[in-house]
């Protein structure tokens, strides 16, 4: 391969990228080429190597070399992310990540692949990950790797006895540990905590309703605009309360509607008088329930519990976030919860927003269905929104128990704020859940060499010596996540415990990227594509997920990875005639090319 064909090859591989990237169609490629043939004449791109197959080629290359990557990060420790859905062919899906950590020991989630289950259940399951580790990563012994699987806390995922995680540490990793996704954890405590509280389904009800009369209704969505240009306001489309699971899309759903409340209010008016509209009726019911002094009033002290369980929900969504984070951010939120006052809140709202006609932004408030004045609603008020913070709490305590999870609540010894604050106490810190993780990792760390006798010794120094150099009060301020990768870069330290220390810092407390994978997954296999291969759709979900554009991508790993895994010689830029070489430039890329074989070979054996 000479200079002129590894020109031309990398003009190929870069197209190939943009039609994977931009989620086009394999059928793109060849007018692709011929465009770019026209408008470059210097170099002619439909000559060879031209089709729909050979995009498809050249994007499996592509992705091979991501997978290189991830599988270079995984060497040390990893942990998989996991969760299942059905695509637009209706064949069971699951989509695996991994939690590794980077070049500068950063915590990153990496794709891995998707994997068609026949059966959804714990057998099949566990063989879909052994054969996704297994295939992906190229791993001889990923048993001493993996760390943790984290995932839903469906039955058939984190069954005690015959679920998935059970199932692959009987038989493949013992020390394995399951992990259920924190973010759903809060999702489910806050269902759980309205279960006793109906004036929840009313709320969510309306809100859902509100939504469908003017998602649904270009007329109805232009009369808004229309009542908020005579207010002075621009006004929001109201949002779909249930688009996902995520608590924000609620708290979203209740921003728009205290927004723009009295452009809403005066909209739905004008429509419930009108008998031109078909939608009077219904109007008339959202009117009646927005103008309810109780609505407003749970409104208000709603947004706030919605506020603070959303800024909870976004850091546990989060890939970066560890379990030196997740339970400091919990108790944090709890205490949130606990000290807010309901009744002064919604006093003060009263007194500085409803006029002592009962009129809010202009709109008359009635309450409907029960008798008596503003201090009996309020009331009433204070006392479902406390119900739903003390229900809430519990849930929240219950879902998030400590003792549950007594393995992964050891780690809580590297979180600096737990550390206590007298020196003498301080070099005797962790010990016990020290010990506790070395002879539950022992045989993982025993097989990759490391002396697990040292720990103990080096940990207590590193405390001493982290306050000594930092001092208390930066101590306690520092992020663990600035901190602990400031530890493991620096080479003068003694390095056993750093083993345990990148062990804690890949274990995931959310799989919520695994969520937001079957998001792409539906861009990339769409309805018109549905009939992409299951390794296919992997191939172009690597692509389509890194973080590489069209202008930073580097075309010729790619390339020369192709050229080396050739089976039949390659065909030359000039199908017909002699080859004319330029010997220099042809010396210089095959030269390249054998180092760049050398090097790849002596990895993949160290791998």
């Amino acid at each position: 391969m000479n200079q002129a064909e590894l020109e031309m090859y990398e003009k190929q591989f870069r197209t190939a990228f943009f039609v994977a990237k931009m989620d086009r169609p394999f059928t793109d490629y060849p007018p692709l080429c011929s465009l770019q043939t026209q408008n470059f004449k210097s170099c002619d791109l439909t000559k060879h190597h031209c089709s729909n197959n050979q995009c498809k080629t050249f994007v499996n290359y592509i992705a091979e070399i991501y997978k290189q990557q991830v599988s270079a990060l995984a060497k040390n420790f990893f942990s998989l992310i996991s969760d299942g859905s059905t695509d637009s062919a209706a064949l069971e899906e699951e989509i695996y990540y991994v939690r590794v950590l980077d070049d500068n020991f950063e915590p990153c989630v990496k794709f891995l692949t998707f994997q068609t289950v026949e059966k959804g259940d714990a057998p099949g399951l566990t063989a879909a990950a052994v054969n996704a580790i297994q295939y992906e990563l190229q791993l001889p012994e990923w048993e001493n790797n993996l760390v943790v699987v984290c995932c839903d806390g469906a039955s058939v995922n984190l069954g005690i006895n015959k679920g998935f995680v059970r199932r692959l540490t009987q038989e493949h990793v013992p020390h394995c540990l399951g992990m259920h996704c924190t973010a759903h954890r809060l999702e489910l405590a806050i269902k759980d905590s309205a279960k006793g509280l109906p004036y929840m389904q009313t709320v969510d009800e309306f809100l859902q309703s509100l939504y469908g009369t003017y998602h649904h209704s270009a007329l109805m969505w232009s009369g808004l605009r229309e009542s908020g240009r005579a207010l002075d306001v621009s006004v929001l489309k109201p949002v779909c309360v249930w688009g996902t699971r995520w608590v924000q899309h609620r708290q979203r759903a209740v921003d728009v509607v205290m927004k723009d409340y009295a452009a809403l209010a005066t909209h739905l008016h004008q429509v419930s008088i009108s008998n031109a509209s078909d939608k009077a009726a219904k109007c008339k019911g959202l009117f009646k329930t927005i103008t309810s002094l109780k609505f407003v009033l749970f409104l208000q002290a709603f947004q706030f519990f919605l506020t603070t369980c959303t800024a909870l929900s976004v850091l546990l969504q989060k890939n970066t976030t560890g379990l030196e984070q997740l339970y400091v951010k919990v108790s944090s939120t709890i205490a949130k919860l606990q000290n807010y006052d309901v009744r002064k809140k919604l006093s003060d709202f009263t007194k500085s927003e409803i006029t002592h006609n009962t009129e809010f932004r202009g709109i008359k408030l009635e309450d409907h269905k029960v008798r008596g004045d503003k201090a009996d609603t309020l009331e009433r008020v204070a006392n479902d929104v406390s119900k739903l913070l003390a229900g809430t709490i519990n849930c929240i305590k219950q879902r998030f128990e400590f003792g549950k999870d007594e393995m992964i609540k050891n780690f809580l010894i590297f979180n600096p704020k737990q550390w206590p604050v007298e020196e003498k106490v301080l070099s005797d810190f962790g010990n016990t859940e020290l010990a506790a993780l070395i002879v539950h990792y022992g045989k993982l760390l025993h097989d990759k060499r490391y002396d697990t006798d040292k720990i103990p010794n080096e940990w207590s120094s590193l405390l001493v010596e982290l306050r000594v150099e930092y001092g208390l009060k930066k101590l306690e301020s520092m992020s663990s996540l600035n901190l602990w990768p400031t530890v493991l870069r620096d080479e003068e330290k003694s390095t056993e415990y750093k083993k345990l220390l990148a062990l804690m810092r890949v274990i995931p407390v959310t799989s919520a990227e695994a969520e937001r994978g079957f998001s792409w997954m539906n861009r990339v296999k769409s309805d018109f594509r549905s009939k992409l291969k299951t390794k296919i759709l992997s191939d172009l979900m690597h692509v389509h997920m890194s973080k590489d554009s069209i202008v930073t991508f580097d075309p010729k790993p790619p390339v020369l990875l192709w050229w080396r895994g050739g089976k039949q010689r390659r065909r030359l830029v000039n199908r017909y005639g002699a080859r004319h070489k330029d010997k220099q430039t042809d010396k210089a890329v095959s030269g390249e090319l054998s180092d760049s074989t050398s090097s790849s070979d002596s990895e993949s054996g160290t791998g």
